[in-house]
């Protein structure tokens, strides 16, 4: 039995269509609706994962020109001083950017 909420919703439908013997039910709880159904492949004409590879490499590349940096100084909200920095050096890497896009 699989519950998922919110994002957590689209792990849920991937792994049931993954792994449909291991599931008998699922709970989906304000789910994020799946942009194509899960388990199936890309018809590779330029559609969404290709826009979102993409997006990811340009983002990737201008955060190692410092570009990050500047995404870092949003979101860090009412942190104390020690932290808010941690976040944004953490925010502004190459890898943080692709991966947040990936997801």
């Amino acid at each position: 039995m699989l519950a998922g909420h919110s994002f957590g919703g689209l792990y849920v439908l991937t792994y049931a269509a993954r792994f449909p013997d291991e599931v008998a039910g699922m709970v989906l709880v304000d789910s994020t609706a799946p942009a194509r159904a899960p388990g199936t492949a890309s018809s590779g004409g330029g559609g969404s994962d290709d826009i979102v590879s993409r997006v990811s490499a340009l983002a990737s590349a201008s955060a190692r020109l410092g570009l990050g940096r500047l995404y870092g100084q949003f979101g860090v909200g009412d942190l104390p001083p020690r932290f808010r920095d941690e976040v944004r050096a953490n925010v502004a890497t190459a890898s943080n950017l692709r991966s947040t896009i990936a997801e």
